[in-house]
């Protein structure tokens, strides 16, 4: 048997995380932003800003346009942009998942912010915006999918009250990795205050 004849490994399934829909932070828009429900016309938007973002692979008008269907699991009302000006920066999506008894409730989904608005605590705010939205739509939780490297991502999530949810035999040892890699990121970050 060569090596060509070894199947590569299987993908590793994505990290979940989930919330209980209770003691939801408080939801503040930053000054000279807004925050607003999708509309039937803002597929053109979204696809540019997903597309704009670069962490969900590519994104067009036809694969946007799918979720903006009549039957489509994302309703418009539970999808988000955070604006500066007329400027669609952040998004975030609450995902019905009706068929798919394994969750616990909803998907917080696609969350995204234009690359130079990262940093600034935009995807909290659209996060929260679904988070919110949910509670009021009845639902008791949320959950969301998430990638090992997405590291910044994860801390906000974490600061949301997320926790990992272990579903796959390969879950703990990743989030074991992942603490471990945010704890040296933390220590890191004091260190550079005290030297300041």
């Amino acid at each position: 048997m060569s090596e060509r004849d070894i199947p590569p490994p299987a993908p590793l399934p994505q990290l979940r995380m989930t919330r209980v829909l209770s003691a939801i932070p408080e939801l503040v828009v930053p000054a000279s932003y807004r925050l607003r429900h999708f509309k039937p016309g803002d597929v053109e938007a979204w696809a540019a800003l997903l597309a704009e973002n670069g962490g969900f692979g590519t994104w067009s008008v036809d694969t946007a346009a799918t979720f903006f269907a009549a039957d489509s699991r994302m309703r418009l009302e539970g999808a988000f942009f955070l604006m500066r000006g007329d400027e669609p920066v952040a998004t975030a999506q609450l995902h019905l998942k009706p068929d798919d008894p394994s969750v616990p409730g909803p998907e917080l989904g696609l969350v995204a912010v234009v690359p130079r608005f990262q940093g600034h605590g935009h995807a909290a705010v659209v996060s929260l915006a679904v988070m919110h939205y949910a509670a009021s739509a009845g639902h008791q939780s949320i959950y969301l999918l998430t990638d090992d490297y997405r590291l910044a991502a994860i801390r906000t999530y974490l600061k949301l009250g997320f926790v990992p949810w272990l579903t796959d035999a390969s879950h703990a040892a990743r989030w074991d990795a992942v603490r471990a890699v945010l704890d040296q990121h933390q220590v890191a970050a004091r260190g550079r205050r005290e030297e300041q």
